[in-house]
């Protein structure tokens, strides 16, 4: 039993054969699945008898497995590009004992059976069936694109035919001598039947039956004046040019901000507002009084009159009060709104100023926090608090919030006031200067004067309880203790802008000689837009300010009662691409209410009358005297400038400017 080998035409692998039922057959290639044809070997080695077949058939599946297979699958995996071809004469008796496939079964799945021979016959006219149909399809395709000449069709006819022979052969069973009859299957069709048409009988005639009522007649309709030919000519034309000039007509613009999608208040551009007044007035007047006349003495269905909706004339960039319902407390309610109970409430280190405002809004008492007292208590709004309370009144919660950052709570007519304790206590202190002193023998007196000048300058006229003694290279002053704070702070300002170390225990990083104005001009630079259209409570409106800007809030709500602006008082307004500096200003004057800087990152809302009298003392740099007197005299009015006071320091370094926001402003500008 001599195997014998076959190549795969279309990757150029070699296939060895041991089986000789396989020879004839088509099989898949192992490699490609390209079907490849076993054909019996033109040198007769493969002429195998049924003795050796059944013997082959019968040895055990270890001994079909030849010893070397690995070194057949690295064969079979081996480039089509190098096919390896070898003389079946000269090669070595091991090499030709090698098989990559032992036979028919292994070409294929091992759950299958190798096929009988009517599936093979009907897979090799298959086969040849759809080459075939290929063929003709060629045919039929190079005939249609040569427009049917004849001697054309003549040799693509004997090229198919050809063609059809060499597949034939090339598919032929094993026996070719023995006929195959092949039954072609075809659909039936029906034979056409023919449609006999006959001559219908006519529909019989309906019984006459009661004669029905006459229909009543129409009302005769007034003739239609068709127009002349010319009179629809012009009619058409002048439609076509009212058209015409409608569509060229500019559009007015539309500010979006003026829209009111709820139409709780519709806010219209003054522009448009005067428009639609003007079309009214005209509208009217090209309305002849007798046709008024004549419409109104209709007989007819009464007509309902529809009010036209209210038009609010509200112009963008400004702001306006409205009805509010927050009145003062009733007699009784204050104590009773601070005695409520809250069975839990639990802040880790939020700010401050946020926790007094979700304690106020959750009582509904509006809780104050003075400035003053936090430079105080060297702190600022935004220090965090931590609290964990069960069960605790409102004045409970709010009175140990206070304690934790050193200060206490008070009660006042609008509400609660976060302070400093015994801020009124008079005291008397001794402060060392020998480090701010100039030379010269009045040194002591210069910087009393100095400190009298700048710091609470109408508190030093009550001699007996407030008084300033010189020393040497020191200073003992009795004052309030609230104004010991602001004498401290302002020596220590005047060391750190002189270049001098502080000598108090109070923070550094408390101590700035930059202007307040100055450090907040990032944040209120930034331009923003809103809209506040329906009536919005003011508590609202300045936790939105808040969020929006970046900007801690403090509000004097102490200050607001005595205008009847409490937190739950409405306004409405609306700002269009202005910085947050004068969009608070638009949006807080006609509401008679202004802002204040408290430092780097925090303002305070409070009363116009309450922010023009709020003066501090700032360091200008480099800065001439004269000309910061002259710029402030022109830019501001002179209310402002009733509390201004400008001296350069002693060394030239800077100027010392203390005024009020619009005084400042005036020097941040120039």
């Amino acid at each position: 039993m001599i195997p014998f080998s076959v190549h795969c035409e279309t990757c150029g692998v070699k296939l060895k054969v041991r089986d000789p039922a396989s020879i004839g057959e088509i099989h898949a290639c192992p490699r490609c699945d390209s079907m490849v044809l076993i054909a019996s070997p033109s040198d007769g080695t493969g002429d195998w008898s049924t003795a050796a077949t059944l013997a082959t058939a019968a040895l055990p599946l270890e001994s079909a497995i030849p010893a070397d297979f690995a070194s057949e699958v690295e064969g079979l995996l081996q480039s089509p590009e190098s096919p390896i071809h070898t003389d079946p004469a000269q090669a070595a008796p091991a090499q030709a004992a090698e098989v990559i496939q032992e036979s028919s079964g292994d070409l294929l799945p091992p759950t299958e059976f190798p096929p009988t021979a009517g599936h093979r016959g009907a897979m090799i006219w298959g086969t040849a069936s759809l080459v075939a149909f290929f063929a003709a399809g060629v045919l039929g395709a190079v005939w249609w694109s040569r427009g049917g000449n004849e001697a054309a069709n003549g040799e693509l006819v004997q090229e198919a035919t050809a063609t059809l022979v060499e597949t034939e052969k090339a598919f032929s069973p094993p026996d070719a001598s023995a006929p195959v009859a092949v039954k072609v299957s075809k659909p039936s069709v029906p034979e056409p039947v023919e449609m006999q048409t006959e001559p219908t009988a006519p529909p019989a005639a309906i019984p006459p039956t009661e004669s029905a009522a006459p229909l009543p007649e129409l009302p005769s309709l007034p003739a239609l004046e068709e127009p002349a030919l010319g009179e629809e000519v012009a009619s058409s034309s002048a439609k076509r040019q009212a058209v015409r000039e409608a569509n060229e007509k500019p559009m007015p613009l539309l500010d979006p901000l003026a829209i009111d999608s709820a139409n709780l208040d519709l806010l219209l551009v003054p522009e448009l507002v005067q428009e639609n007044d003007a079309a009214k007035n005209r509208a009217a007047e090209a309305t002849p009084p007798q046709v008024v006349a004549e419409i109104e003495s209709q007989e007819g269905p009464p007509r309902i009159a529809i009010a036209s909706p209210k038009i609010r004339r509200f112009e963008p960039g400004s702001s306006r009060r409205g009805p509010s319902f927050a009145e003062a407390f009733a007699e009784g309610e204050f104590p009773l709104r601070l005695s409520t109970r809250l069975p839990s409430v639990k802040w880790t280190r939020v700010p401050m100023h946020r926790v007094f405002a979700e304690l106020g809004s959750l009582v509904g008492v509006p809780i104050t926090i003075d400035p003053a007292a936090l430079r105080g208590v060297a702190l600022t709004a935004s220090e965090p608090v931590s609290l964990v309370q069960e069960d605790t009144t409102a004045l409970q919660i709010a009175s140990a919030i206070a304690k934790k950052v050193r200060l206490t709570v008070e009660e006042q007519a609008g509400g609660l006031v976060l302070v400093k304790a015994e801020a009124d206590r008079l005291r008397e202190i001794e402060y060392r200067i020998d480090d701010l002193q100039a030379s010269g023998s009045d040194e002591s007196r210069d910087m009393a004067a100095l400190i009298q000048a700048f710091v609470e300058p109408g508190s030093w006229s009550d001699d007996r309880q407030v008084r300033i003694t010189t020393g040497t290279g020191s200073l003992a002053i009795q004052h309030r203790a609230a104004v010991h704070y602001e004498i401290l702070l302002f020596c220590e300002r005047l060391r750190k802008a002189r270049g001098l170390s502080t000598r108090s225990r109070y923070p550094s990083e408390l101590i700035f000689i930059e202007p307040r104005l100055a450090r907040l001009s990032d944040r209120l630079s930034r331009r923003t837009t809103f809209t506040f259209v329906d009536w919005t409570p003011l508590a609202q409106v300045f936790e939105y300010w808040q969020e929006t800007s970046g900007v801690t809030t403090l509000i004097d709500w102490r200050a607001l009662a005595d205008q009847g602006a409490r937190p739950q008082a409405t306004m409405a307004g609306s700002v269009n691409n202005l910085s947050w500096s004068e969009a608070l200003d638009v949006s807080l004057h006609p509401l008679n209410l202004d802002w204040t800087p408290v430092d780097g990152e925090t303002i305070q809302i409070t009363t116009r009358q309450r922010a023009r009298d709020a003066v501090w003392v700032e360091f200008y740099m480099a800065r001439s005297s004269d000309e910061l007197r002259s710029h402030i005299a022109e830019s501001c009015d002179e209310a402002s400038l009733v509390t201004l006071v400008l001296q350069a320091d002693a060394t030239g370094k800077f100027v010392l400017v203390r005024g009020n926001r619009q005084v400042h402003q005036a020097v941040t500008t120039l």
